[in-house]
Order: structure tokens, then C-alpha cells, then sequence
């Protein structure tokens, strides 16, 4: 979490107003301001937030808490709060009535560049809602929004987000879940297991997991290996394959270079399909 220096050289940076950063230090100091129960098809509960410090709500186990894996773990997300003060939206229904609504975001989300509210819906249900309110989702450019959460969030200099659970690959969650204990370890790895494996992918720069446990079996624990990449100080693709199955996850010294592998992988895949 940010230092109160660090949330104010935040806020500068970022250009925030002075009733922005009222905002914004309300929704941070306060508790969440309704308590999550699942629904029929909808598990929900708590996760202990090891980039937060304390606990955080999820209404779904199949859509919030994949998002949760998701913000713990991005290093573009410096801080995560859930279950925000409910804001207003308005837009003009189907009959082109004006409504207006008193909406809980499911979270508030403090990133690098901007910060803003993320309301997150189930692939499937999103055209549904779409259909019957397209004035409030709409779906761009592969992507979906809430004009109204927009309306609302510009005039602050924050944002409106819909998350949907079709832009976070299972394999990402089977990831995250894996190296959860891992990225709460606040010991370093030793600097002789660090240097170790860094000589090892200096001669392999694309080497798989699987080959950089059997090399450096002799001298660096699993343990290590498994930490560096839970705290992204060696790099993979969190999407491209299980941790599970090693001889098909690539690992790599720095992040451009493991961006560059993947996409290319994926470009040869588009391209054995189009073939």
C-alpha cells in the first residue's frame, strides 16, 4: 500500500483535484460499504490481500475472485479497495426514460497511470445486460463500458472499468492460485539461489521451466525458483500455461523479452490455424 507521501505524490502526478483526492482518500480509509452473499449460482467470500493487508470481498468465485487474483498480482496496481460508496448513475432506458440508480462498484482500483471504479460481470451475462439497458453496457472494440460509470467518473479525472470474466484466461487463475503462498514470502531469496538461475537463463535466455528446475536442481531450492517468479523478478507469461506442466512454460530474465516470446507464439498460432 501507498505511504500518505506516496498517495499524495500520487495524486499529484496524476493531475487529481482537490475534491478528487477527497474522493479518492474516502473510499482508502473506509470500510466497504456493503457486505457480499453470493447468489443461486455465485459463491462468495474473503481473501487476505497480501499487497493490501487485509482482507478483501469477492461476490462470485467464478468472475470477482479471478479479478482479485488479478489486481493482487498486476504491478500495475498499487492498491485495490472492494465494495466502494454506491454512486449515481443515469441514463435513458429502453422507453427512453431518463433512470436513475444508486450503484456499488465492485471495486476501486489505484493504477500507475489512472485510478477508478470496476464494476466486473460474467461473460454471459454481459449482452444479456446489454440488450436491456444498452445505455448503460456497451460493447467496444472487443471490450464492454458503462457510458453512465464513465459520465459519472470523467469530471473527477477517474475512470469507469466493466470487467469482464472472458478477459482473465483460466490458466492465469490456475497460476496466481499456484504461486499465492509464494508471492506472501517476505524473506529474499538468497543472492547465491538469484545468481544461479540468472547465469542459467544468460545461457538459455528461452528456457522452459521444466530444464531451468533440472539444471539448477543442485543448487537452488524449487522453492526459489517459484518466488522469483511470484515476486516477477524472473518472468513468463501467467497466461500461456500452467505452472503444472513446466516443459511448456517458458521462462525469462527480463519482461520484454517474455512479452516478445508470447507474442510471437501467438502469431504462429493464428497462423497454423489460418493455414
Amino acid at each position: 500500500m501507498l505511504t500518505d507521501r506516496e498517495f499524495v505524490e500520487y495524486c499529484d502526478r496524476l493531475g487529481f483535484s482537490s475534491r478528487t483526492r477527497e474522493i479518492v482518500s474516502e473510499i482508502r480509509r473506509s470500510d466497504p460499504s456493503r457486505r457480499v452473499d453470493g447468489g443461486l449460482d455465485a459463491v462468495s467470500g474473503f481473501y487476505s490481500s497480501f499487497k493490501m493487508g487485509f482482507t478483501v470481498q469477492f461476490d462470485s468465485h467464478k468472475v470477482e475472485f479471478h479479478l482479485v487474483y488479478k489486481l493482487e498480482h498486476d504491478p500495475d496496481v498499487l492498491e485495490y479497495y472492494c465494495q466502494p460508496a454506491p454512486i449515481q448513475l443515469r441514463y435513458r432506458g429502453l422507453s427512453g426514460k431518463l433512470v436513475v440508480v444508486w450503484h456499488t462498484p465492485d471495486y476501486f482500483v489505484l493504477r500507475r497511470g489512472h485510478a477508478g471504479w470496476v464494476e466486473s460481470k460474467h461473460k454471459d451475462d454481459l449482452p444479456i445486460l446489454a440488450e436491456n439497458s444498452p445505455n448503460r453496457y456497451r460493447s467496444v472494440d472487443m471490450s464492454w463500458e458503462c457510458p453512465a460509470g464513465r459520465e459519472y467518473a470523467e469530471p473527477w479525472g477517474l475512470c469507469y472499468e466493466v470487467h469482464s470474466s472472458a478477459s482473465i484466461d483460466p490458466d492465469f487463475v490456475r497460476n496466481a492460485q499456484f504461486l499465492d503462498d509464494f508471492w506472501r514470502i517476505t524473506d529474499p531469496v538468497p543472492p547465491a539461489s538469484l545468481e544461479a538461475v540468472l547465469k542459467c537463463l544468460a545461457r538459455t535466455p528461452a528456457v522452459t521451466l521444466e530444464d531451468l528446475l533440472s539444471e539448477t536442481k543442485d543448487t537452488v531450492p524449487a522453492d526459489d525458483v517459484y518466488q522469483l517468479l511470484a515476486k516477477r523478478i524472473i518472468h513468463f507469461d501467467w497466461s500461456a500455461a500452467p505452472l503444472v506442466e513446466p516443459e511448456r512454460v517458458h521462462i525469462f530474465a527480463d519482461e520484454q523479452a517474455s512479452v516478445q516470446f508470447s507474442a510471437a507464439a501467438k502469431r504462429d498460432r493464428i497462423e497454423r490455424r489460418a493455414n
